[in-house]
């Protein structure tokens, strides 16, 4: 007997791991002879973003700045004065994986913020970063997808795994001028914060399509008046279209919205006194994956030689399901004694932090917190603005149909914010938004044949002729192999359909193909 063999070799985009490090970047911020000294310090935000990335055999570089905004009340004036300072970082990620030709994708997070007055001129300040590294490349495989010759039978098997496109990486500029729709001029915007949240994002043929908004919160003081300060909430939308090779319209996006840059100045000309130039920056990585079945040859044997087969033992991520969710919790928060009674909501900065996913039937339970930074004026006028912290930890339940408890899930926030009510001067009620995007993974293991060749040994024939007797966890491939017929001969003589079930203590006959 000739044997044929067929093999598959298809590139396919995969993640072949995935690492993280922290690192401390710490740094005395010297305040511009420009600004006048600082009292007290009132809150200091940050933002990290990453400017350069560069792979190597075995190990990622890159480099950043963490971008603050420091905001304080001056000595000496009943005034409360904004600074912008940066801290530049970089670090090395060593991994094995990853060669000069992988795809990387690089995620920077602050983890910790502290900071302190060395005096009315020098201010120091820590930051903990979390820099995470998940790593693609394309594979090239090769197994076999079938085989032919006189007498060989197959039994075919196939596994499931996400076809996906390289991850594309792009940066949405986003401009507008907004009226405060004061008469008074502006005299300084103190925090220009913004949160991107996704509405609509979707695969289309050739790429990505996102939708969104920028939740906006301008703090500022008008000229001409005493030191009042003002808030405006404002959103801004955006779209962006990402071309991705590959993508197809059928396919579920995966996708990051980092946040590198905002900006905003007051406009000096008369005419247009009360106008603020705002410009941000977003950086957008998006990815697109569906699954795809891939067959494999799972036994073999030969009703005219005996064969040997080469096996290996395959392991393979098979996709369960992905979604994103929008949900939304209310938290009530008192405060402590030793804080001053709130008048007025400024600003609220919220840090997300998504702990632990835990698979269950048809659900995965997703554990984190949103801490919460709230600037507020206060009842006293001796502390015109004050900075309370809070916690609100959460658990949401997300519906994924044929979840297992034994599966893995993988996700991250997209987006997290918070919308804060003042109850009375003491006490507060957070309305906290997530936007969850969650993967769903399941470890599977199979026998594959590698390779099937003759053996040269003269075959053993069975009777021509058996009746046989079903026993428990009998298969109709099985029975064939053993009894060198076919499934369809045993079928077409036992008058069965495919895919019939055998029962245990079923009789069937068994006739050897005529030579």
């Amino acid at each position: 007997m000739s044997l044929s063999l067929s093999h598959s070799s298809e590139p396919w985009y995969a993640p072949i791991g995935n690492a993280s490090t922290q690192i401390l970047v710490e740094q005395d911020l010297i305040v511009p002879d420009v600004q006048p000294d600082v009292q007290q310090l009132l809150h200091i935000s940050a933002l990290p973003v990453l400017e350069e990335e560069k792979t190597a055999d075995g190990r990622i570089s890159f480099q950043g700045v963490v971008k603050l905004n420091i905001l304080y009340l001056a000595h000496g004036e009943p005034s409360i004065t904004a600074i912008e300072e940066e801290m530049p970082f970089s670090d090395v990620l060593r991994m094995e994986e990853v060669t000069r030709q992988s795809d990387v994708v690089l995620l920077p997070e602050l983890s910790h913020l502290e900071y302190r007055l060395i005096n009315d001129r020098k201010i120091s300040c820590k930051a903990v970063l979390r820099i995470t590294a998940q790593v693609f490349a394309p594979l090239q495989e090769e197994w076999l997808t079938s085989a032919s010759g006189e007498g060989l039978e197959l039994e075919r098997g196939f596994f499931s795994r996400n076809q996906q496109t390289p991850w594309k990486k792009d940066r949405l500029a986003l401009q507008d001028t907004f009226s405060l729709e004061t008469d008074a001029p502006l005299a300084q915007i103190l925090v220009a914060s913004a949160i991107p949240v996704p509405g609509d994002f979707k695969a289309i043929d050739g790429g990505v399509e996102v939708t969104g908004e920028l939740h906006i919160t301008l703090l500022y003081t008008l000229a001409e008046e005493e030191p009042l300060l003002h808030t405006k909430d404002l959103t801004l939308p955006f779209h962006g279209v990402l071309e991705i090779e590959g993508a197809q319209d059928t396919m579920t996006p995966s996708l990051y919205l980092l946040l590198e840059e905002v900006k905003a100045a007051a406009q000096t000309k008369e005419e247009t006194a009360g106008n603020v130039a705002f410009s941000a920056g977003i950086l957008v990585l998006a990815s697109a994956a569906q699954p795809q079945e891939v067959p494999y040859v799972a036994d073999a044997f030969s009703t005219k030689t005996p064969l040997h087969l080469t096996t290996t033992l395959r392991q393979e991520w098979e996709p369960v399901g992905s979604t994103v969710l929008h949900t939304s919790f209310s938290v009530r928060f008192s405060l402590e004694e030793t804080d001053p009674a709130m008048l007025q909501t400024a600003c609220v900065f919220t840090q997300g932090f998504l702990d632990q996913l835990t698979c269950a039937q048809d659900s995965v339970q997703a554990e984190g917190a949103v801490s919460l930074s709230l600037l507020y004026i206060a009842q006293d006028d001796h502390t015109p603005l004050a900075l309370w912290e809070g916690t609100a930890p959460f658990t949401e339940t997300i519906s994924l149909t044929g979840t297992l408890p034994s599966d893995s899930a993988q996700g991250h926030l997209l987006s997290q914010w918070a919308q804060v009510q003042l109850l009375n001067g003491r006490e507060l009620e957070a309305v906290i938004h997530l936007v969850l995007e969650v993967d769903v993974r399941r470890s599977i293991s199979f026998s594959m044949v590698e390779n099937i060749e003759e053996t040269g040994e003269p075959l053993s024939p069975p009777p021509s002729l058996v009746i046989y007797v079903v026993q428990p966890g009998d298969t109709l491939w099985q029975i064939a192999r053993t009894y060198l017929t076919t499934p369809e001969q045993i079928l077409s003589v036992n008058d069965l359909s495919a895919g019939e079930e055998l029962y245990p203590g079923e009789k069937l006959l068994l006739l050897r193909p005529m030579e």
